[in-house]
């Protein structure tokens, strides 16, 4: 996993996962108004979404989409989750509930920031047209509609080694 944020906006609030998938329209950049329009599509997420402006080092947002970076799948976050330094080996059915782990994960780092807000990360996957997938750090995947932030909402980026 890569650099994630949960980066406050002007306005108050969080990116919502709308927000992130359409950072690359006109004009580039996060905002309320992107927030308030139609619910992205997941091809929205990979062709123009925040993490494909990431540079190389994944520390700076390009003027242009780079393709190094990307949203994680709710998998991929899943199968990242650990406790006490160790991968917690859990795995993703595709349903809305409870993670199956062979360990209970917890929020520790490199995946979480234990002294930041958020405890749930925003996933590449859509459950519906309105709705996208965040996994909580206690193994719990979820879906809430695409126009909403949170503060508990954070994201990572990732990239192929």
């Amino acid at each position: 996993m890569g650099p994630g944020w949960n980066w406050k906006q002007d306005f108050g609030g969080y990116p919502s996962w709308n927000s992130l998938a359409l950072y690359g329209a006109e004009p580039i950049g996060l905002g309320v108004n992107k927030a308030s329009l139609q619910p992205a599509s997941n091809a929205a997420m990979e062709e123009i979404g925040l993490c494909v402006f990431l540079d190389e080092s994944g520390k700076y947002l390009s003027g242009s989409p780079q393709h190094i970076w990307r949203m994680p799948t709710v998998d991929e976050i899943a199968r990242s989750l650990s406790q006490d330094d160790e991968n917690a080996g859990c795995s993703w059915d595709g349903e809305r509930e409870k993670l199956d782990c062979r360990i209970a994960p917890d929020k520790e780092t490199p995946l979480w920031a234990p002294d930041l807000p958020p405890v749930y990360y925003w996933a590449n996957d859509s459950f519906s047209d309105d709705e996208a997938y965040y996994v909580s750090y206690t193994g719990w995947v979820q879906s809430q509609p695409k126009k909403w932030g949170n503060p508990r909402h954070g994201y990572r980026c990732v990239k192929e080694p």
